[in-house]
C-alpha cells in the first residue's frame, strides 16, 4: 500500500539513491521525488552551489520563454485589433461612397457589413 511503500522509504532512505531505488518504490512519483529532495540535502558546499545554479538558469529559462510566449500573444492581438480597424475603416469609406452615390441602405449593409445606425452617421 501507499503507506507502506513510505514506511519502507523513510527506514531505509540513507541506504537508497534515485538509481537503486526499489521498483516498487521509483513507480511512486511523489517517493521518487522526496528521493531527489534527500540527495540535494546530502550535497557537499560545491555540488549544492552547482546545483542551485544550475536550478536558477533553469528556473530563468522557463521564466523568460514565459514572457516571451506572452509578448508574442500580445504582439498577435495587436495585429488582429489593427486588422479590424483597417477592415472596419475601409468598410466605412465603400459605405461613404455608396452612400454618395445614393445605393439603397440594404445593399450598402450587404456590401460592407456595417450596420444602419453606423451607416446614418456617415
Amino acid at each position: 500500500s501507499t503507506l507502506e511503500r513510505w514506511i519502507t522509504f523513510i527506514n531505509k532512505a540513507h541506504e537508497y539513491t534515485k538509481d537503486n531505488l526499489p521498483k516498487e518504490l521509483a513507480n511512486d512519483e511523489n517517493i521518487k521525488s522526496a528521493m531527489e529532495q534527500l540527495e540535494v540535502m546530502y550535497f557537499n558546499d560545491v555540488e549544492k552551489e552547482h546545483y542551485e545554479s544550475q536550478e536558477k538558469k533553469y528556473l530563468d529559462k522557463l521564466s523568460y520563454e514565459k514572457q516571451d510566449k506572452l509578448r508574442q500573444e500580445q504582439v498577435q492581438q495587436n495585429l488582429e485589433k489593427a486588422e479590424q480597424k483597417a477592415e472596419i475603416k475601409k468598410s466605412m469609406q465603400i459605405a461613404k461612397e455608396m452612400k454618395l452615390a445614393n445605393e439603397p441602405i440594404d445593399k450598402i449593409i450587404r456590401f460592407t457589413g456595417l450596420t444602419k445606425d453606423q451607416i446614418d452617421k456617415l
